[in-house]
């Protein structure tokens, strides 16, 4: 009785053991946790949803815009604000379809473990039968007729248990792996799905940026044919100029200044290092090489041009609108057009001529998302109608350096780059610097 009780001790010790090990560790090996979360897409989700809030509001500031015929101004601003939130919203969700698409190739590893479980465990289960088939399968019954003894019945029927326990969970353990497959290749196919309806999105908002830039650019040209406006426009585009020519006067004054107080600093550091290494040497050696020491630790933060200029737009070396005199297309005035139009395509990249200091980057109502560069020899360039800045004020950057995209944002009627090249505060033509390009 006590052999009795011992083997069937053991018996239900295997089968929980068995059990806790399918509880404990899956049917699963090797599935690793997720290194994508569904946190990461829910948070670009939310922000997403953040931007449309964002550009419901530019909507129906647009939408107010609309009876006030005195607001041309503010529609267009409100308009390249509109753009600007719809690329923000492109790029996120061209962020959500990276985490898909990780969040896949996951799913495809989970899939393919899942599936080497499941054969392993109909293998088994194979197996099994082939053993039962060629051993004649033989009938529990018949092992159980065959004892000799009461004793030897009961012993064999615990063995009779145990097998029936052990084919059991071997078709347990073959069902559980095939339905951890089936759940696998599930959320394999819901990320998929996922991931196609981003894509769809995507396409969607790039085909409503096309038709915002559609409308803004419209929206610009409708003023060339507005004569009532034309006298009102050359006096705010003479104010735009003045108020331009002035912030660079300013920004190009700051930089000197900021630039004599770092030589001012350089200096002093020269001085006092010769000093103390004149006080160490008894005041046997000069200061000379300690004025390069002190030099060599001073380095302004100010950017300096190399004092050649390289293309900024490298995707389209075509001029549109040539630097000089002409009839301006917005006021109908014969004016200075100040650089060039480089008709690059819309999202182009736009590169630092130079190196240089960005010493403004913002909105202007005429020239849209521009920027300046001082470049520290007297040279300054200027980049307007942007779509997107890449830098910002204060950054120092290098020749060659991408600082923007190409837009229409501003008075602009078309996608474009413009560009001008000063120095000492007067215009230049940006031709006489470069070679290669070509007119439309």
């Amino acid at each position: 009785m006590k052999t009795l009780r011992r083997n069937r001790m053991l018996a239900f010790l295997l089968a929980f053991l068995m059990m806790a090990a399918i509880a404990a560790g899956g049917v699963v090996p090797g599935t690793r946790a997720f290194a994508v979360s569904q946190a990461e897409i829910d948070a670009l989700k939310e922000e997403a949803e953040g931007i449309a809030a964002q550009k419901a509001e530019v909507q129906q500031k647009i939408n107010s815009l609309e009876a006030d015929k005195d607001a041309t101004l503010a529609k267009k601003a409100a308009l390249d604000e509109q753009i600007m939130l719809t690329q923000q919203e492109i790029a996120n969700l061209e962020a959500q379809i990276e985490v898909y698409h990780q969040l896949i190739h996951q799913k495809e590893l989970e899939v393919e473990a899942a599936q080497k479980a499941e054969d392993e465990q109909l293998q088994k289960y194979r197996d099994r039968v082939q053993s039962m088939e060629e051993n004649g399968n033989i009938s529990y019954l018949a092992v159980l007729f065959e004892a000799s003894s009461f004793s030897d019945f009961l012993s064999r029927l615990d063995f009779v248990h145990e097998v029936m326990v052990y084919d059991e969970q071997l078709y347990n353990d073959y069902i559980a792996a095939k339905e951890a497959t089936i759940r696998a290749k599930e959320a394999l196919e819901e990320a998929l799905a996922q991931e196609e309806a981003a894509k769809a999105q995507e396409e969607q908002k790039k085909a409503e940026l096309e038709e915002q830039v559609r409308q803004a650019e419209a929206y610009v040209a409708e003023l060339q044919s507005n004569i009532d406006t034309q006298e009102s426009y050359y006096v705010k585009f003479d104010a735009a100029e003045a108020e331009l020519n002035e912030t660079i006067r300013q920004k190009e004054a700051e930089l000197a200044e900021q630039k004599r107080k770092e030589e001012e600093e350089r200096k002093r550091r020269e001085e006092e290092e010769a000093r103390r290494r004149a006080a160490s040497s008894g005041g046997s050696s000069g200061g000379s090489s300690g004025g390069s020491s002190g030099g060599g630790s001073s380095s302004g933060s100010i950017a300096q041009g190399t004092g050649s200029f390289s293309w900024p737009t490298p995707s389209c070396y075509g001029i549109t609108s040539d630097y000089g005199y002409r009839v301006h297309p917005i006021s109908g005035a014969y004016r200075l057009h100040a650089g060039i139009d480089i008709g690059a395509t819309y999202g182009a990249q736009i590169l630092a001529a130079d190196s240089g200091t960005v010493t403004a980057s913002y909105y202007h109502w005429s020239y849209g998302n521009m920027i300046m560069i001082s470049h520290g020899n007297g040279y300054t360039t200027l980049y307007a109608h942007m779509s997107a800045f890449a830098v910002s004020t204060g950054q120092s950057v290098s020749k060659g350096q991408v600082i923007g995209y190409v837009g229409s944002t501003g008075q602009s009627t078309a996608a474009h780059c413009h560009f001008e090249i000063r120095y000492n505060g007067n215009y230049c033509d940006p031709k006489d610097y470069f070679t290669g390009y070509f007119f439309y």
